[in-house]
């Protein structure tokens, strides 16, 4: 981490942490929960729905809380996080639906969200970092990225023939429906990246187009004979994607 001193150019190296192996190390930023928790508590159960959490034990003040995070800590749907957009006295809102309706024996904790670094190399957990501390980030079967993404204010992971992709500003969580599978014969995924509002996905010899917004998306094979020849030979610039393929540089 480098901090740089306002209006002077000096940077300093105040941390740092270790990887296993540096060896195709992808970073990207994007928003996660941080800190101690500014608010806990154990839901009313009482009307709970998707969508909406209760605490009638609340007196909150009116929308305090858009753009934090809640984390059901314990009870029915624990582990659960979600971004929150609104709130009144007794309830939060959240943008995308609990997978399991917390009830009156779930506990909760609400947190802030800060942009952080998240790392993966496809060898060790991928993880978060503050800067401070490094925390690995649950995925679906504990899977190993082999590379990330940002598309539709959501972090892409991929591994192996297998695409997933996190709730919307929200990198701590990845829902048991939230996995592409793309089986094709050609081996695993090597890259991706946003083009535009889509998300193009890159095998050996294949590549895909990842289309559709908030949460309900679609593919397309685009090629069964062109895909990307070196992991690191792919560039997004000008409204264009260039690549490296067997028959020399694609746009």
């Amino acid at each position: 981490r480098w901090n740089i001193t306002a209006g002077d150019v000096d940077w300093s190296n105040t941390d740092r942490t270790t990887l296993t192996t540096t060896l195709n190390t992808y970073m990207r930023s994007f928003n996660f929960t941080s800190g101690a928790a500014l608010e806990t508590g154990t839901s009313s159960g009482t009307n709970n729905t998707s969508r909406v959490m209760y605490d009638t034990t609340k007196a909150w003040t009116v929308d305090a809380f858009i753009g934090r995070i809640i984390q059901i800590t314990g009870g029915v749907g624990a582990g659960q996080r979600k971004l929150i957009v609104a709130n009144d006295a007794t309830r939060l809102y959240v943008n995308e639906p609990f997978s399991t309706v917390p009830t009156a024996t779930s506990t909760y904790s609400i947190f802030a969200s800060t942009s952080q670094a998240v790392i993966t190399n496809g060898t060790q957990a991928p993880f978060k970092y503050d800067g401070t501390t490094s925390t690995n980030i649950t995925t679906p079967n504990s899977v190993l990225f082999s590379d990330l993404e940002i598309h539709d204010k959501r972090l892409w992971g991929f591994s192996g023939n297998d695409i997933y992709f996190s709730d919307e500003a929200c990198g701590d969580q990845f829902t048991r429906d939230s996995t592409i599978p793309w089986s094709n014969g050609d081996g695993n995924i090597l890259r991706a990246q946003k083009l535009n509002e889509q998300l193009v996905v890159y095998k050996r010899r294949s590549f895909l187009i990842v289309s559709g917004q908030n949460g309900t998306y679609g593919i397309k094979q685009r090629s069964s004979n062109i895909g990307l020849l070196a992991i690191n030979s792919l560039a997004t610039g000008s409204e264009m994607q260039f690549f490296l393929s067997d028959r020399g540089v694609e746009v």
